[in-house]
Protein backbone atom coordinates (compact mmCIF):
# COMPACT_ATOMS: atom_id res chain seq x y z
CA UNK A 1 0.00 0.00 0.00
CA UNK A 2 1.11 3.10 -1.28
CA UNK A 3 1.61 5.67 1.63
CA UNK A 4 1.37 10.09 0.83
CA UNK A 5 2.24 12.52 2.94
CA UNK A 6 2.79 16.31 2.88
CA UNK A 7 5.95 17.46 4.73
CA UNK A 8 5.55 21.46 5.78
CA UNK A 9 9.33 22.63 4.87
CA UNK A 10 10.54 26.11 6.13
CA UNK A 11 12.88 25.81 3.42
CA UNK A 12 12.75 28.63 1.05
CA UNK A 13 11.36 27.76 -2.72
CA UNK A 14 15.04 28.16 -4.22
CA UNK A 15 16.41 25.56 -2.00
CA UNK A 16 14.32 22.68 -2.99
CA UNK A 17 15.34 21.68 -6.75
CA UNK A 18 18.91 21.01 -5.79
CA UNK A 19 17.83 18.73 -2.98
CA UNK A 20 15.08 16.61 -4.70
CA UNK A 21 16.90 16.57 -7.76
CA UNK A 22 19.62 15.13 -5.71
CA UNK A 23 21.38 11.80 -7.66
CA UNK A 24 21.58 10.09 -4.20
CA UNK A 25 17.71 10.60 -3.32
CA UNK A 26 15.73 10.22 -6.68
CA UNK A 27 16.54 8.38 -9.52
CA UNK A 28 17.12 10.32 -12.97
CA UNK A 29 14.16 8.87 -14.80
CA UNK A 30 11.91 10.32 -12.00
CA UNK A 31 13.32 14.02 -12.83
CA UNK A 32 11.29 15.30 -15.49
CA UNK A 33 8.15 17.36 -16.21
CA UNK A 34 5.43 18.12 -18.84
CA UNK A 35 6.19 21.41 -20.89
CA UNK A 36 8.90 22.43 -18.17
CA UNK A 37 12.30 21.42 -17.68
CA UNK A 38 14.41 20.54 -14.40
CA UNK A 39 17.24 23.20 -15.16
CA UNK A 40 14.54 25.92 -15.69
CA UNK A 41 12.17 24.49 -13.51
CA UNK A 42 12.78 27.28 -10.63
CA UNK A 43 12.33 30.31 -13.03
CA UNK A 44 9.41 28.90 -14.63
CA UNK A 45 7.49 27.71 -10.99
CA UNK A 46 8.41 31.98 -9.46
CA UNK A 47 7.35 33.47 -13.33
CA UNK A 48 3.68 31.48 -12.77
CA UNK A 49 3.36 32.45 -8.63
CA UNK A 50 3.97 36.20 -10.04
CA UNK A 51 1.75 36.21 -12.87
CA UNK A 52 -1.48 34.98 -10.16
CA UNK A 53 0.50 37.16 -7.45
CA UNK A 54 1.19 34.26 -5.35
CA UNK A 55 4.48 35.35 -4.05
CA UNK A 56 3.71 34.96 -0.62
CA UNK A 57 2.46 32.75 1.93
CA UNK A 58 2.89 28.90 1.63
CA UNK A 59 5.03 28.42 -1.31
CA UNK A 60 4.99 25.19 -2.02
CA UNK A 61 3.99 21.40 -0.75
CA UNK A 62 6.80 18.73 -1.12
CA UNK A 63 4.65 15.41 -1.23
CA UNK A 64 6.49 12.43 -0.24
Amino acid sequence: MAVVKFVISGSPMNNIFPYIMKKEKTEQKLISGINCMPETAMEEFMAVKKQFNKTDGRQYYHVV
